[in-house]
This record gives C-alpha cells, structure tokens and sequence, in this order.
C-alpha cells in the first residue's frame, strides 16, 4: 500500500448549512474557487465540537484584531 497523504482544503466562502437523515452538509468555495461540499454524521459533529470553546476563541481573535487598529 501507498503512503497516504494528508489533503486540508479551506472553505473561503461558507454558504450553505443543512442538516438532513443524521447528517450535517457544509457547502461553500475554497481557495482554489471551486464549490466544496463536506458531509458529517450529525452525531459525531455533536460528540466533537465544542460550540462554547469555538465562540471563546472567536471572540479572542477579533478582540486582539481590534486591539491591533
């Protein structure tokens, strides 16, 4: 078997957001400006996010982005 690589893709824009039959559909354009569309089991999205810690270090970002102007 051949070495597997690793693939990181970024959403630049993020549009869409559904969440169907125990999954969760993110769809948007990455980087390259092609349309990218990433399917999750909804309760493994549940299981792994950490919806407060996310808007924590959110808000940090924009505070010290302020604090920078």
């Amino acid at each position: 078997m051949g070495k597997k690589t690793e693939r990181i893709e970024y959403i630049h824009d993020l549009n869409t957001f559904q969440c169907a039959d125990n999954e969760v559909y993110l769809r948007g354009v990455d980087n390259k400006g092609e349309d990218i569309l990433l399917v999750f089991p909804a309760n493994e999205i549940l299981d792994w996010l950490d919806i407060e810690y996310i808007r924590g270090e959110v808000l940090k970002y924009y505070t010290n982005i302020n604090k920078e102007k």
